[in-house]
């Protein structure tokens, strides 16, 4: 699903860039807010680089079942480097 969900996200940069240079294509990026993807909205958060997503990871059991293993949410802000 995360395949999917990246190219959807790069062909609607591309089309709100109406460019195929990739600056244009990385500014679109950088400004993408409320992306409807299949796995949850992305956004990308001001000099984060990094979209704001909550992550889950699913386990199944051996008959099958799934069931949430852990959901992690994104930092708020940018950690300082070596923090």
């Amino acid at each position: 699903m995360l395949g999917y969900d990246t190219m959807r996200l790069t062909a609607n940069a591309i089309e709100q860039a109406g460019s195929l240079d990739s600056r244009l294509v990385s500014a679109s990026l950088a400004a993408t807010d409320g992306f409807d993807a299949l796995t949850g909205e992305l956004s990308y958060p001001d000099g984060t680089g990094s979209p704001a997503k909550t992550i889950t990871i699913v386990s199944y059991d051996t008959a099958g079942v799934a069931q949430v293993a852990a959901r992690i949410e994104p930092p708020l802000t940018n950690p300082e480097p070596g923090s």
